[in-house]
């Protein structure tokens, strides 16, 4: 009897250590939703892309430090597309240094430094990666994701 509940205990522990495996194997693992922010701007910031400038009551976005990715959409009220940077303070001098251009809106996600605010500084002045509009005031839409 004593054999009998050995052997069947030893089982049990053998089939429970495989098993639950495979019973998470057909379990997908839930994606990351991303977040999505949105602000205004009221005038463009002076200067452009290719010459830097001034920006006053930019749109601002701050990020979680997990969030590595950003995708950006600008719709002005003039219905063209825009000039904008996007940078970030990365070195913490109070200057932002690192970021990219865009035309309206990015094409695809664009890597990030998490954990950091977003400076999106659309111009008044058109730029030769954007050579079609000029802002006047919009909204700028981001989204963020892991």
């Amino acid at each position: 009897m004593r054999k009998i509940i050995t052997v069947a205990l030893s089982a049990a522990l053998v089939l429970g250590a495989f098993g639950a495996p495979a019973a998470d194997a057909g379990k997908k693992k839930k994606k990351a939703k991303p977040r999505t922010a949105s602000a205004t701007y009221d005038n463009p910031s002076i200067g452009s892309s290719d010459i830097g400038g001034l920006g006053i009551g930019i749109p601002q976005f701050g990020t979680a430090a997990t969030e590595k990715f950003m995708t950006v959409k600008i719709t002005d009220e003039t219905g063209l597309p825009v000039p904008a940077s996007v940078s970030w303070d990365s070195d913490g001098d109070g200057i932002s240094e690192t970021g990219f251009d865009i035309c309206g809106e990015t094409e695809e996600p664009m890597p990030i430094d998490g954990g950091m605010t977003i400076n999106v500084f659309v111009w008044a002045i058109p730029s030769t990666t954007c050579p079609v509009g000029t802002a006047t005031s919009g909204t700028v839409k981001a989204t963020f994701s892991k």
